[in-house]
């Protein structure tokens, strides 16, 4: 299982809001940005998790087996930010 950190970034003179969506295992480190649609529920991080599993399934570190769609969570937030579990996971040879 991977956890997700979605961090709700503000809009800017040049840029709407957006949600960025980061997983760090060790020294690897993949994140993915998606515009915010401003609906009141949690699609935005999903989305943003989403994009962010398109950008794993296409890394050198094959973390998913073919054909398989992982699973994506919202277990919660903390300090502004939210975190969402990505399973299953295909076993990484050490």
């Amino acid at each position: 299982m991977l956890i997700a950190k979605i961090k709700y970034i503000p809009p800017t003179d040049i840029t709407g809001s957006r949600y960025k969506a980061s997983v760090k295992e060790g020294t690897f480190k993949v994140s993915a940005i998606v515009p915010s649609t401003y609906a009141s529920d949690d699609k935005d991080e999903i989305r943003a998790v989403e994009a962010l599993v398109v950008k794993l399934k296409k890394a050198p570190i094959k973390m998913f087996s073919h054909g398989v769609n992982p699973e994506i969570r919202i277990l919660g937030s903390y300090d502004h930010e939210v975190f969402a579990s990505i399973f299953p996971l295909r076993e990484i040879a050490q």
